[in-house]
């Protein structure tokens, strides 16, 4: 969350008061009315921010990952953001390639979007793509990884995915 611009440092937080009885300066047990109004700015913003919901984090990987859930609660309808990160860890002797598909379910509809074929087979090969979603209640987001890899040293690569449920 990122923060808006501090309180205004010439108030005090405590305002100083005076005693109605003796007349003397005392400092208020309560804080200044521009501290609170900043502090409940701050977490209306909180509550506008995207809410990480599960991830996903996976090494040294070398065959095919089948359809498989991301971790996480049940899922409100709703908007969601999905990031994920795949990169070649381990070339293949002579050739590989990688496809990253993400499927979900919007309303009754199943849907799926699969990322770009990887086949550069060096260390610096990746992919890295962010998804914006309508899902349905109660609906799994799934991941899957189509590999191929030619040659006696194996392809090996890592996938990390971010889900995030987005304010209404």
């Amino acid at each position: 969350m990122a923060l808006t611009a501090p309180f205004n440092y010439d108030v005090p937080v405590s305002p100083d008061t005076f005693d109605r009885n003796t007349g003397k300066k005392t400092r208020s047990p309560y804080f200044a009315q521009e501290h609170v109004d900043w502090w409940l700015e701050q977490q209306t913003r909180a509550e506008d921010s995207p809410e990480q919901l599960g991830s996903v984090s996976l090494t040294a990987q070398s065959a095919d990952i089948a359809a498989t859930p991301v971790p996480m609660p049940d899922l409100t309808t709703g908007r969601y953001r999905v990031s994920y990160y795949t990169r070649v860890t381990r070339a293949a002797t002579t050739s590989s390639e990688l496809i990253i598909t993400i499927a979900w379910t919007d309303v009754a509809q199943a849907m799926t979007s699969a990322g770009a074929t990887l086949t550069g087979n060096l260390v610096t090969t990746f992919e890295q793509r962010t998804l914006f979603l309508a899902v349905a209640a109660n609906a799994s987001i799934t991941y899957q990884a189509d590999y191929t890899s030619v040659g006696g040293t194996t392809m090996q690569f890592k996938l990390e995915i971010v889900i995030e449920k987005l304010p209404d």
